[in-house]
């Protein structure tokens, strides 16, 4: 088997995960440990497969990277700047991302992460304008990630920056 394949079978699968678990938390607002465990434990699944077909894994990069996020993300867990579940899929994305790709895939999680809270902020607002206006004729059971006041579900930009550098191609396992 080609380590090509293996690559490519396994960032089709990440990708499809990411967008799974982005709207999931969009919906509910969590991201569930089982599914944190599982992006988590497929990555050394796929790279000794594609270890196995040929390709050289810098297996120390890779843990170091996810080991980083996680105590990163569990001072910002601790500060209350960032949910368990994000941190926790943060680390498992880390993790597939490598050293090379960690810087990437940060800049590409912040990016994104400003983005949402923008477009979350304007559409808050202009949908409490529009209800306002149209009070009798709107109905108001707006999902949650519409209430103004709700938390953002960071989830989103997680998974946008992971599916940027998993279809990029260039940086982590990726990259093999």
């Amino acid at each position: 088997m080609e380590p090509a394949f293996v690559v490519d079978a396994a960032r089709w699968l990440f990708v499809a995960a990411m967008v799974a678990l982005a709207v999931g938390d969009v919906a509910t607002f969590r991201i569930p440990n089982w599914a944190n465990a599982a992006i988590a434990a497929s990555f050394p699944a796929f790279a000794a497969a594609a270890a196995l077909a040929g390709a050289d894994i810098h297996w120390v990069g890779h843990i170091v990277a996810g080991l980083v996020v996680f105590a990163g993300g569990f001072i910002m867990f601790q500060l209350k700047s960032l949910g368990g579940g994000d941190v926790k899929l943060l680390s498992a994305a880390a993790l597939w991302m490598g050293m090379d790709g960690l810087l990437p895939f940060l800049v590409w999680v912040g990016l994104a992460g400003g983005g949402l809270v923008l477009l979350l902020l304007i559409l808050r607002r202009n949908l409490m304008i529009l209800v306002a206006w149209a009070s009798p004729r709107v109905p108001q059971n707006w999902p949650r990630v519409l209430t103004a006041g709700e938390k953002v579900p960071y989830g989103v930009a997680i998974a946008i920056g992971a599916i940027l550098i998993a279809v990029q191609g260039r940086y982590g396992f990726f990259a093999l």
